[in-house]
């Protein structure tokens, strides 16, 4: 492999971080991935708006379904998934924003709101 096959190979492997969630789905865990750059662009897109119209969950929530994996990296959502998401205890997406939030180095909720 030349130098530029190795760097697109590793730049595939996904980054992970488990985010155990057993408190609400017993003996389970989910994983949190690093977004592929169409997903941040996907995601700057949608927290554009949603700072615009001031749904700040709905930011939260949409960096949970572009990050939300399974143990392979495979995403478990998709942006459709965002109302669904929505409507889910804010404790719970907040668990999930905050670990998104570090492995993909966004500014927390707080952050956005002082901006």
């Amino acid at each position: 492999m030349n130098l530029k096959e190795l760097l697109f190979a590793a730049a595939r492997k996904p980054t992970l971080e488990s985010v155990d969630v057993s408190a609400w789905l017993p003996n389970q865990k989910v994983f949190v991935r690093v977004m592929t750059g169409a997903d941040a662009d996907r995601y700057n897109s949608s927290v554009s708006k949603a700072t615009e119209d001031r749904n700040y969950l709905q930011m939260e929530a949409t960096l949970v379904a572009l990050s939300l994996c399974d143990g392979d990296g495979n995403p478990l959502c998709t942006l459709q998934d965002v109302p669904d998401i929505m409507q889910w205890p804010s404790k719970r997406i907040d668990e999930l924003f905050r670990v998104a939030s570090k492995v993909n180095r966004i500014a927390d909720q707080e952050s956005l709101e002082g901006n």
